[in-house]
């Protein structure tokens, strides 16, 4: 069965009554009924006048409060900073108070947004292994999971950098550091031996000399 449409000009909505859709059917309703409707609304403003006027300054009073915002911001800012510090046992009592009632949301809060900034870090680790190729770059290992970040010129310690950091470095400028190279764990160990950078692979060095002899 075919669907009915509106019978107005460039219409091709669904009918809804009179062979009209029903936004054409509520102007024409309008149209024909413009002074009862009119009526009707005069009335309603006269026995709802109070309420319809709270809650039109309570709109403006939201607008104000934005724009008053926006324009002192800063300001606001040091005001609220200033009173912090000179009520600072208040705000203590407050938050230990708000922390004992409210112990189990926080700690789900907490977790759920360890969760979530957990997922965007893995998210930029692998979008940085990508732009590396994702394999060792000396023995083009793919095994994602082997895959570790080596700094050139020394270890990560001495850099102060962590993964995450490297890998947000990698992705801000979208192409291989000149001194950072992605190795796998075998790698990885044999290049800190070489550069003399870690004291962990040298004394498996040691190990390994002790156990051929």
């Amino acid at each position: 069965m075919k669907q009915k449409i509106c019978t107005e000009e460039d219409c091709s909505y669904k009918h809804y009554a009179k062979g009209l859709c029903q936004q054409h059917y509520a102007q024409r309703y309008h149209q024909e009924n413009q002074e009862e409707d009119n009526e009707r609304n005069r009335h309603y403003y006269e026995a709802n006048k109070e309420e319809i006027l709270a809650r039109q300054d309570s709109v403006r009073k939201k607008e104000y409060n934005k724009v008053y915002y926006r324009e002192n911001k800063e300001k606001l800012a040091e005001r609220q900073r200033q009173w912090r510090l000179n009520n600072r046992d208040k705000v203590l009592a407050a938050k230990a108070k708000y922390r004992k009632n409210n112990g189990e949301k926080l700690s789900w809060l907490q977790k759920e947004r360890y969760k979530r900034q957990r997922q965007r870090d893995n998210q930029t680790i692998y979008s940085a292994f990508i732009i590396y190729g994702c394999e060792c770059q000396s023995c083009k290992q793919k095994d994602i999971v082997v895959l570790q970040w080596h700094h050139r010129n020394g270890n990560r310690k001495t850099h102060k950098e962590s993964n995450i950091d490297v890998s947000k470095r990698v992705v801000k400028e979208n192409k291989k550091v000149d001194d950072i190279m992605l190795l796998c764990a075998n790698c990885h160990t044999h290049q800190d031996l070489a550069d003399g950078t870690s004291k962990k692979a040298s004394r498996l060095q040691e190990i390994a000399e002790l156990w051929g002899s």
